[in-house]
């Protein structure tokens, strides 16, 4: 798990820090990027900045931490709007699509970092992903509720659907480096031809 900073904490400089580092793994990965370049562009000294993470590894943990927990937050507010499940569940693809094009951080892992981080990543991506199939299933089952959809199995119909979107954006990322503008245009058509069909497969006939 990502290791809290030590306290105290000056918060404003804590953000400015994951912003710069969120910056700068996007564009030149884990591996390019070092904490000098970090603290120069956040305007500090190297040392201020082991202050607040001991070393690039928990600072890129603590990145990923704050992406997903974005990325949570958008498509929980999806549960508390208006309208049909179906109109929900398009927005939530949406959501999905507009955060894989924004935060590539997570794309961008050397082999070397990989190796490192391999085990906290993992149980940070777990607890993505039962978040996110819960936030899915609240969807499914309030359609199912209202009478919106047929009746099935609400969790694994949402396993089904986050498994599905996550194998579109591993197959794109490993199909091609780096992704440009035509890749997501692509992968979100496919996106939303997947949606239709499930929707139409769970709908009240």
């Amino acid at each position: 798990m990502v290791e809290e900073p030590k306290t105290p904490l000056d918060t404003d400089r804590l953000h400015r820090i994951l912003d710069v580092a969120q910056k700068r793994f996007a564009h030149f990965g884990v591996g390019k990027t070092t904490m000098t370049e970090i603290a120069a562009d956040v305007g500090m000294s190297k040392a201020s900045i082991y202050y607040y993470y001991p070393d690039k590894e928990h600072l890129f943990l603590a990145v990923i931490q704050k992406e997903m927990d974005e990325f949570i937050a958008a498509i929980i507010r999806i549960t508390r709007e208006k309208g049909t499940a179906a109109k929900k569940i398009k927005h939530y693809v949406s959501i999905r699509h507009s955060y894989f094009q924004r935060l590539v951080t997570l794309a961008l892992i050397d082999e070397q970092s990989q190796t490192i981080l391999k085990s906290s990543k993992e149980k940070i991506h777990q607890n993505l992903v039962s978040k996110e199939i819960k936030t899915v299933q609240q969807i499914l089952s309030g359609g199912v509720k209202e009478g919106e959809f047929g009746s099935f199995n609400t969790k694994s119909y949402a396993d089904l659907l986050v498994t599905a979107m996550r194998g579109l954006r591993i197959l794109m990322i490993h199909k091609k480096e780096p992704i440009d503008a035509e890749d997501y245009t692509i992968a979100e058509y496919y996106e939303k031809q997947l949606t239709s069909l499930f929707l139409k497969a769970i709908k009240k006939s």
